[in-house]
């Protein structure tokens, strides 16, 4: 996989775009945030340096992560999306995704999903996309149920859920409004 700095998606009402270090400002303002981070388990305090190397370990060098921040119309960056691939040979990745407290309520994470998973699975050509939600956070598991997400039972202290790419495709792929840029 390349590194993410490379691809742009448009979507309706947001742009998804890999970050620079200069996006560092915004990821610590977006994980520092209590009312943004308490539904994920509580707010992350790191140091710059911390930062700056998650930046470099996480972003820019591990070939198993696409990470990317979402941006309104205005080119505001408003959160983050990103996966992991936790196995390559069958193409499954765990999903992230987190909109700043201040900018939820407005469309952006279901206008991101769409886009961003239909360039995981119809470019990247993932299979599976899952994502654990905490057993507390009724209001992603609403949003991830709702989107077409199945909830998968099992023994964890979270609330597991995956998207396949057929599944995907079925619901989606005729409102899929993005396309790509490579910059």
């Amino acid at each position: 996989m390349k590194y993410c700095r490379e691809i742009l998606i448009q979507g309706k009402n947001i742009s998804i775009k890999c970050p620079t270090q200069d996006n560092l400002k915004f990821i610590k303002k977006l994980w520092e945030d209590k009312a943004t981070m308490d539904i994920v388990g509580g707010p992350l305090a790191m140091s710059d340096e911390q930062y700056e190397k998650w930046f470099k370990e996480y972003v820019v060098k591990n070939p198993n992560t696409f990470y990317c921040l979402i941006f309104n119309a205005e080119d505001i960056p408003i959160g983050e999306i990103s996966y992991q691939l936790i196995d390559n040979k069958k193409g499954i990745a765990m999903f992230n995704m987190k909109i700043h407290a201040e900018h939820r309520r407005k469309g952006y994470a279901r206008d991101a999903m769409i886009n961003f998973l239909n360039y995981a699975f119809n470019v990247q050509k993932l299979s599976i996309m899952c994502d654990e939600i905490g057993i507390d956070n009724v209001v992603s598991q609403n949003l991830f149920i709702s989107f077409g997400f199945e909830h998968k039972k099992d023994k964890s202290e979270h609330f597991w859920t995956e998207i396949t790419k057929k599944k995907f495709n079925l619901l989606y792929l005729e409102k899929v409004s993005s396309h790509y840029v490579q910059i």
